[in-house]
Protein backbone atom coordinates (compact mmCIF):
# COMPACT_ATOMS: atom_id res chain seq x y z
CA UNK A 1 0.00 0.00 0.00
CA UNK A 2 1.38 3.41 -0.93
CA UNK A 3 0.28 6.99 -1.50
CA UNK A 4 1.29 9.39 -4.25
CA UNK A 5 3.32 12.42 -3.29
CA UNK A 6 1.01 15.36 -2.64
CA UNK A 7 1.77 17.27 -5.85
CA UNK A 8 1.04 14.22 -8.03
CA UNK A 9 -2.08 13.44 -5.99
CA UNK A 10 -3.33 16.98 -6.53
CA UNK A 11 -2.54 16.78 -10.24
CA UNK A 12 -4.52 13.55 -10.50
CA UNK A 13 -7.44 15.07 -8.61
CA UNK A 14 -7.43 18.19 -10.77
CA UNK A 15 -7.27 16.06 -13.93
CA UNK A 16 -10.17 13.90 -12.71
CA UNK A 17 -12.30 16.92 -11.78
CA UNK A 18 -11.50 18.51 -15.13
CA UNK A 19 -12.62 15.38 -17.00
CA UNK A 20 -15.84 15.24 -14.95
CA UNK A 21 -16.51 18.94 -15.57
CA UNK A 22 -15.88 18.68 -19.33
CA UNK A 23 -18.06 15.53 -19.54
CA UNK A 24 -20.85 17.30 -17.66
CA UNK A 25 -20.71 20.42 -19.86
CA UNK A 26 -20.54 18.34 -23.04
CA UNK A 27 -23.47 16.11 -22.06
CA UNK A 28 -25.66 19.06 -21.06
CA UNK A 29 -24.75 21.43 -23.89
CA UNK A 30 -28.13 21.01 -25.60
CA UNK A 31 -30.32 20.99 -22.51
CA UNK A 32 -31.63 24.50 -23.16
CA UNK A 33 -32.82 23.50 -26.65
CA UNK A 34 -36.54 23.29 -25.84
CA UNK A 35 -36.45 26.21 -23.40
CA UNK A 36 -35.13 28.53 -26.13
CA UNK A 37 -38.03 27.49 -28.38
CA UNK A 38 -40.76 27.82 -25.76
CA UNK A 39 -41.59 24.11 -25.86
CA UNK A 40 -42.63 22.41 -22.60
CA UNK A 41 -40.10 19.73 -21.72
CA UNK A 42 -39.10 17.23 -19.07
CA UNK A 43 -36.05 18.27 -17.03
CA UNK A 44 -33.18 15.97 -18.02
CA UNK A 45 -30.42 14.42 -15.93
CA UNK A 46 -26.76 14.85 -16.95
CA UNK A 47 -25.48 12.35 -19.54
CA UNK A 48 -28.63 10.15 -19.71
CA UNK A 49 -31.25 12.83 -20.39
CA UNK A 50 -34.76 11.67 -19.44
CA UNK A 51 -33.94 7.97 -19.52
CA UNK A 52 -32.07 7.26 -16.30
CA UNK A 53 -34.47 4.42 -15.41
CA UNK A 54 -33.93 2.82 -18.82
CA UNK A 55 -30.13 2.95 -18.62
CA UNK A 56 -30.22 1.51 -15.10
CA UNK A 57 -32.62 -1.26 -16.29
CA UNK A 58 -35.39 -0.22 -13.89
CA UNK A 59 -37.84 0.49 -16.71
CA UNK A 60 -38.43 -0.30 -20.37
CA UNK A 61 -38.34 2.41 -23.04
CA UNK A 62 -42.11 2.08 -23.45
CA UNK A 63 -42.89 2.47 -19.75
CA UNK A 64 -40.54 5.42 -19.46
CA UNK A 65 -42.18 7.19 -22.40
CA UNK A 66 -45.61 6.43 -20.95
CA UNK A 67 -44.74 8.18 -17.69
CA UNK A 68 -43.43 11.20 -19.57
CA UNK A 69 -46.51 11.21 -21.82
CA UNK A 70 -48.88 11.37 -18.84
CA UNK A 71 -47.03 14.30 -17.29
CA UNK A 72 -48.00 16.70 -20.07
CA UNK A 73 -51.41 17.92 -21.21
CA UNK A 74 -49.97 19.93 -24.10
CA UNK A 75 -50.20 18.75 -27.76
CA UNK A 76 -46.46 18.02 -27.69
CA UNK A 77 -43.47 18.18 -25.38
CA UNK A 78 -39.70 17.86 -25.53
CA UNK A 79 -37.45 15.16 -24.10
CA UNK A 80 -33.75 14.34 -24.26
CA UNK A 81 -32.22 11.00 -25.17
CA UNK A 82 -28.70 11.36 -23.80
CA UNK A 83 -27.95 14.93 -24.96
CA UNK A 84 -30.12 14.85 -28.07
CA UNK A 85 -33.50 16.68 -28.15
CA UNK A 86 -36.62 14.82 -29.36
CA UNK A 87 -40.18 16.03 -29.76
CA UNK A 88 -43.01 13.79 -28.55
CA UNK A 89 -46.34 14.53 -30.27
CA UNK A 90 -49.67 13.78 -28.61
CA UNK A 91 -52.16 15.60 -30.83
CA UNK A 92 -53.80 13.19 -33.36
CA UNK A 93 -53.90 15.78 -36.14
CA UNK A 94 -50.19 16.56 -35.78
CA UNK A 95 -49.43 12.84 -35.72
CA UNK A 96 -51.45 12.43 -38.92
CA UNK A 97 -49.43 15.22 -40.56
CA UNK A 98 -46.12 13.64 -39.60
CA UNK A 99 -47.11 10.13 -40.72
CA UNK A 100 -49.05 11.03 -43.87
CA UNK A 101 -49.08 14.64 -45.13
CA UNK A 102 -45.45 15.45 -44.32
CA UNK A 103 -44.13 11.90 -44.53
CA UNK A 104 -41.35 12.89 -46.94
CA UNK A 105 -39.76 14.94 -44.16
CA UNK A 106 -40.07 12.19 -41.52
CA UNK A 107 -39.32 9.01 -43.45
CA UNK A 108 -36.71 7.39 -41.23
CA UNK A 109 -36.86 6.16 -37.65
CA UNK A 110 -33.98 7.10 -35.40
CA UNK A 111 -32.73 3.54 -35.04
CA UNK A 112 -29.47 1.87 -35.91
CA UNK A 113 -29.57 0.08 -39.27
CA UNK A 114 -26.06 -1.01 -40.20
CA UNK A 115 -25.51 -4.24 -42.15
CA UNK A 116 -21.98 -4.58 -40.73
CA UNK A 117 -23.43 -4.63 -37.19
CA UNK A 118 -26.49 -6.75 -37.83
CA UNK A 119 -27.10 -8.12 -41.36
CA UNK A 120 -30.55 -9.46 -40.41
CA UNK A 121 -32.26 -6.80 -38.27
CA UNK A 122 -30.91 -4.03 -40.52
CA UNK A 123 -33.16 -5.53 -43.24
CA UNK A 124 -36.33 -5.36 -41.11
CA UNK A 125 -38.81 -2.85 -42.52
CA UNK A 126 -38.96 -1.26 -39.06
CA UNK A 127 -35.22 -0.47 -39.13
CA UNK A 128 -34.51 0.11 -42.82
CA UNK A 129 -33.84 3.62 -44.07
CA UNK A 130 -35.14 5.45 -47.11
CA UNK A 131 -34.82 4.94 -50.08
CA UNK A 132 -34.28 1.13 -49.70
CA UNK A 133 -37.27 0.93 -47.39
CA UNK A 134 -39.84 1.85 -50.05
CA UNK A 135 -39.20 -0.87 -52.69
CA UNK A 136 -38.76 -3.54 -50.00
CA UNK A 137 -42.09 -2.56 -48.46
CA UNK A 138 -43.72 -2.91 -51.87
CA UNK A 139 -42.29 -6.43 -52.18
CA UNK A 140 -43.13 -7.59 -48.65
CA UNK A 141 -46.64 -6.10 -48.33
CA UNK A 142 -48.28 -9.01 -50.26
CA UNK A 143 -47.20 -11.37 -47.47
CA UNK A 144 -49.69 -9.77 -45.09
CA UNK A 145 -52.80 -9.44 -47.24
CA UNK A 146 -56.11 -10.80 -45.93
CA UNK A 147 -56.11 -13.51 -48.60
CA UNK A 148 -52.64 -14.74 -47.60
CA UNK A 149 -53.52 -14.80 -43.89
CA UNK A 150 -56.75 -16.60 -44.74
CA UNK A 151 -54.77 -19.29 -46.57
CA UNK A 152 -52.66 -19.86 -43.46
CA UNK A 153 -55.65 -20.41 -41.17
CA UNK A 154 -55.41 -24.19 -41.57
CA UNK A 155 -51.82 -24.11 -40.29
CA UNK A 156 -52.90 -21.92 -37.37
CA UNK A 157 -55.71 -24.34 -36.50
CA UNK A 158 -53.27 -27.26 -36.46
CA UNK A 159 -51.21 -25.45 -33.82
CA UNK A 160 -54.41 -24.74 -31.89
CA UNK A 161 -55.27 -28.45 -31.87
CA UNK A 162 -51.88 -29.24 -30.35
CA UNK A 163 -52.49 -26.59 -27.71
CA UNK A 164 -55.90 -28.10 -26.94
CA UNK A 165 -54.36 -31.54 -26.38
CA UNK A 166 -51.67 -30.00 -24.17
CA UNK A 167 -54.19 -28.10 -22.02
CA UNK A 168 -56.20 -31.29 -21.51
CA UNK A 169 -53.08 -32.99 -20.12
CA UNK A 170 -52.34 -30.22 -17.57
CA UNK A 171 -55.89 -29.65 -16.28
CA UNK A 172 -55.12 -31.65 -13.12
CA UNK A 173 -52.30 -29.29 -12.12
CA UNK A 174 -52.87 -26.73 -9.34
CA UNK A 175 -51.85 -23.80 -11.52
CA UNK A 176 -50.98 -23.15 -15.14
CA UNK A 177 -48.67 -20.43 -16.42
CA UNK A 178 -50.86 -18.87 -19.12
CA UNK A 179 -48.01 -16.79 -20.57
CA UNK A 180 -45.95 -19.93 -21.26
CA UNK A 181 -48.93 -21.72 -22.86
CA UNK A 182 -49.53 -18.70 -25.12
CA UNK A 183 -45.80 -18.47 -25.92
CA UNK A 184 -45.71 -22.13 -26.97
CA UNK A 185 -48.75 -21.58 -29.19
CA UNK A 186 -47.42 -18.46 -30.92
CA UNK A 187 -44.06 -20.19 -31.38
CA UNK A 188 -45.74 -23.11 -33.13
CA UNK A 189 -47.87 -20.80 -35.31
CA UNK A 190 -44.94 -18.65 -36.44
CA UNK A 191 -42.63 -21.63 -36.94
CA UNK A 192 -45.14 -23.30 -39.26
CA UNK A 193 -46.23 -20.10 -41.06
CA UNK A 194 -42.88 -18.30 -41.38
CA UNK A 195 -40.38 -21.18 -41.51
CA UNK A 196 -42.51 -24.03 -42.82
CA UNK A 197 -41.76 -26.48 -40.02
CA UNK A 198 -43.56 -27.83 -36.97
CA UNK A 199 -41.69 -26.85 -33.82
CA UNK A 200 -43.70 -29.10 -31.43
CA UNK A 201 -43.32 -26.69 -28.50
CA UNK A 202 -46.11 -28.43 -26.57
CA UNK A 203 -44.44 -31.83 -26.83
CA UNK A 204 -40.92 -30.68 -25.97
CA UNK A 205 -40.13 -28.17 -23.22
CA UNK A 206 -36.88 -27.11 -24.89
CA UNK A 207 -37.99 -27.26 -28.51
CA UNK A 208 -35.46 -25.37 -30.64
CA UNK A 209 -37.83 -22.61 -31.73
CA UNK A 210 -39.01 -22.10 -28.15
CA UNK A 211 -35.41 -21.75 -26.98
CA UNK A 212 -34.80 -19.18 -29.73
CA UNK A 213 -37.89 -17.24 -28.66
CA UNK A 214 -36.62 -17.09 -25.08
CA UNK A 215 -33.22 -15.92 -26.29
CA UNK A 216 -34.79 -13.12 -28.29
CA UNK A 217 -36.76 -11.57 -25.47
CA UNK A 218 -35.38 -12.75 -22.14
CA UNK A 219 -34.37 -9.89 -19.87
CA UNK A 220 -30.61 -9.97 -19.40
CA UNK A 221 -27.87 -7.38 -19.46
CA UNK A 222 -26.84 -8.14 -23.02
CA UNK A 223 -30.33 -7.81 -24.50
CA UNK A 224 -31.30 -4.81 -22.38
CA UNK A 225 -28.16 -2.84 -23.19
CA UNK A 226 -27.75 -3.68 -26.88
CA UNK A 227 -31.42 -3.36 -27.80
CA UNK A 228 -31.78 -0.08 -25.91
CA UNK A 229 -28.76 1.29 -27.77
CA UNK A 230 -30.40 0.46 -31.13
CA UNK A 231 -33.18 2.92 -30.28
CA UNK A 232 -31.38 5.45 -28.11
CA UNK A 233 -27.69 5.44 -29.06
CA UNK A 234 -27.33 4.39 -32.74
CA UNK A 235 -23.83 5.85 -32.97
CA UNK A 236 -22.70 3.56 -30.12
CA UNK A 237 -24.07 0.55 -32.01
CA UNK A 238 -21.98 1.41 -35.06
CA UNK A 239 -18.86 2.04 -32.99
CA UNK A 240 -19.03 -1.18 -30.97
CA UNK A 241 -20.68 -3.38 -33.65
CA UNK A 242 -23.60 -4.56 -31.50
CA UNK A 243 -26.10 -7.01 -32.97
CA UNK A 244 -29.74 -6.53 -31.95
CA UNK A 245 -30.24 -10.21 -31.07
CA UNK A 246 -27.71 -12.83 -30.03
CA UNK A 247 -25.89 -13.97 -33.17
CA UNK A 248 -26.70 -17.63 -32.49
CA UNK A 249 -30.33 -16.76 -33.33
CA UNK A 250 -29.30 -15.72 -36.84
CA UNK A 251 -27.27 -18.87 -37.35
CA UNK A 252 -30.26 -21.03 -36.45
CA UNK A 253 -32.86 -19.09 -38.47
CA UNK A 254 -30.63 -18.95 -41.56
CA UNK A 255 -30.08 -22.71 -41.51
CA UNK A 256 -33.78 -23.48 -40.99
CA UNK A 257 -34.97 -21.01 -43.62
CA UNK A 258 -32.63 -22.09 -46.42
CA UNK A 259 -33.10 -25.79 -45.62
CA UNK A 260 -36.88 -25.39 -45.87
CA UNK A 261 -36.61 -23.41 -49.10
CA UNK A 262 -34.33 -26.05 -50.61
CA UNK A 263 -36.78 -28.77 -49.58
CA UNK A 264 -39.63 -26.90 -51.29
CA UNK A 265 -37.62 -26.72 -54.51
CA UNK A 266 -36.96 -30.45 -54.48
CA UNK A 267 -40.49 -31.57 -53.64
CA UNK A 268 -42.39 -28.69 -55.29
CA UNK A 269 -44.60 -28.72 -52.19
CA UNK A 270 -46.96 -25.80 -51.49
CA UNK A 271 -48.26 -24.90 -48.01
CA UNK A 272 -49.56 -21.36 -48.67
CA UNK A 273 -47.26 -20.11 -45.92
CA UNK A 274 -44.83 -17.21 -45.79
CA UNK A 275 -42.02 -19.34 -47.22
CA UNK A 276 -44.09 -19.86 -50.38
CA UNK A 277 -44.89 -16.14 -50.65
CA UNK A 278 -41.26 -15.10 -50.12
CA UNK A 279 -40.11 -17.68 -52.66
CA UNK A 280 -42.62 -16.28 -55.15
CA UNK A 281 -41.29 -12.76 -54.55
CA UNK A 282 -37.74 -14.02 -55.21
CA UNK A 283 -38.79 -15.72 -58.44
CA UNK A 284 -40.58 -12.59 -59.65
CA UNK A 285 -37.57 -10.37 -58.94
CA UNK A 286 -35.46 -9.10 -61.82
CA UNK A 287 -32.15 -7.35 -62.35
CA UNK A 288 -34.05 -4.10 -62.97
CA UNK A 289 -35.49 -4.00 -59.45
CA UNK A 290 -34.46 -1.08 -57.24
CA UNK A 291 -33.15 -3.48 -54.60
CA UNK A 292 -32.03 -7.10 -54.75
CA UNK A 293 -34.21 -9.53 -52.84
CA UNK A 294 -31.63 -12.13 -51.91
CA UNK A 295 -29.40 -13.45 -49.13
CA UNK A 296 -30.00 -12.16 -45.61
CA UNK A 297 -32.59 -9.71 -46.89
CA UNK A 298 -34.82 -12.69 -47.67
CA UNK A 299 -34.16 -14.44 -44.35
CA UNK A 300 -34.79 -11.19 -42.48
CA UNK A 301 -38.44 -11.10 -43.55
CA UNK A 302 -39.14 -14.46 -41.89
CA UNK A 303 -37.18 -13.46 -38.78
CA UNK A 304 -39.07 -10.16 -38.67
CA UNK A 305 -42.37 -12.03 -38.73
CA UNK A 306 -41.13 -14.16 -35.82
CA UNK A 307 -39.74 -11.25 -33.80
CA UNK A 308 -42.76 -9.00 -34.36
CA UNK A 309 -45.42 -11.65 -33.86
CA UNK A 310 -44.13 -13.96 -31.15
CA UNK A 311 -43.86 -11.88 -27.97
CA UNK A 312 -46.54 -9.33 -28.89
CA UNK A 313 -49.17 -11.96 -29.63
CA UNK A 314 -48.41 -14.21 -26.67
CA UNK A 315 -48.42 -11.19 -24.36
CA UNK A 316 -51.76 -9.93 -25.69
CA UNK A 317 -53.29 -13.41 -25.38
CA UNK A 318 -52.14 -13.92 -21.79
CA UNK A 319 -53.36 -10.48 -20.72
CA UNK A 320 -56.72 -11.14 -22.41
CA UNK A 321 -57.05 -14.44 -20.55
CA UNK A 322 -56.20 -12.69 -17.29
CA UNK A 323 -58.88 -10.04 -17.84
CA UNK A 324 -61.45 -12.70 -18.76
CA UNK A 325 -60.69 -14.47 -15.47
CA UNK A 326 -61.47 -11.24 -13.63
CA UNK A 327 -64.76 -10.81 -15.54
CA UNK A 328 -66.63 -14.16 -15.47
CA UNK A 329 -69.79 -12.59 -16.95
CA UNK A 330 -67.90 -11.40 -20.03
CA UNK A 331 -66.03 -14.72 -20.16
CA UNK A 332 -69.30 -16.67 -20.30
CA UNK A 333 -70.67 -14.42 -23.05
CA UNK A 334 -67.53 -14.91 -25.14
CA UNK A 335 -67.66 -18.68 -24.60
CA UNK A 336 -71.31 -18.89 -25.61
CA UNK A 337 -70.71 -16.82 -28.73
CA UNK A 338 -67.83 -19.09 -29.78
CA UNK A 339 -69.94 -22.19 -29.22
CA UNK A 340 -72.81 -20.70 -31.20
CA UNK A 341 -70.58 -19.78 -34.17
CA UNK A 342 -68.82 -23.15 -34.11
CA UNK A 343 -72.17 -24.97 -34.19
CA UNK A 344 -72.93 -23.17 -37.47
CA UNK A 345 -69.53 -23.51 -39.15
CA UNK A 346 -68.23 -26.73 -37.59
CA UNK A 347 -64.70 -25.34 -37.16
CA UNK A 348 -62.73 -22.11 -36.93
CA UNK A 349 -62.84 -20.65 -40.41
CA UNK A 350 -62.14 -17.13 -41.61
CA UNK A 351 -65.87 -16.57 -42.05
CA UNK A 352 -66.54 -17.85 -38.53
CA UNK A 353 -64.05 -15.37 -37.09
CA UNK A 354 -65.88 -12.49 -38.77
CA UNK A 355 -69.07 -13.47 -36.90
CA UNK A 356 -67.48 -13.21 -33.43
CA UNK A 357 -68.84 -9.70 -32.90
CA UNK A 358 -68.85 -9.72 -29.10
CA UNK A 359 -65.31 -11.07 -28.84
CA UNK A 360 -64.14 -8.34 -31.21
CA UNK A 361 -65.53 -5.51 -29.03
CA UNK A 362 -63.11 -3.12 -27.33
CA UNK A 363 -63.36 -2.30 -23.61
CA UNK A 364 -65.62 0.75 -24.04
CA UNK A 365 -68.04 -1.06 -26.33
CA UNK A 366 -68.15 -4.06 -24.00
CA UNK A 367 -68.93 -1.82 -21.04
CA UNK A 368 -71.79 -0.19 -22.97
CA UNK A 369 -73.12 -3.61 -24.03
CA UNK A 370 -73.12 -4.75 -20.40
CA UNK A 371 -75.21 -1.73 -19.38
CA UNK A 372 -77.79 -2.31 -22.08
Amino acid sequence: MFSLPLPYGLELLVALLTIIFISYKYSTRNYDYWKKRGIPYADPSPIVGNFLDVFTFRSTIGNCLEKLYKRFTTPYFGIFVLNKPYLVIKNPELIRSVLITDFNYFRDRNTAADETCDPIVSQFLFFMKYPEWKPLRAKVTPVFTTAKIKNMLGLINEAAEEMKVYIETILHEDSVEAKEVCAKYTTDVIATCAFGIKSHSFQHKDAEFRVIGRKMFEFNFRNAFCQSCYFMAPSLVKSLKFSFFDRSIYKFTREVFWATLEERKKTNKKRNDIIDVINQIRQNSSSNDEIKFEGDRVVAQAVMFYAAGFETTSGAMSFALYELCLQPTIQNKVREEIRSVLSQHGSITYEALQELKYMDMDANTTHTAQKT
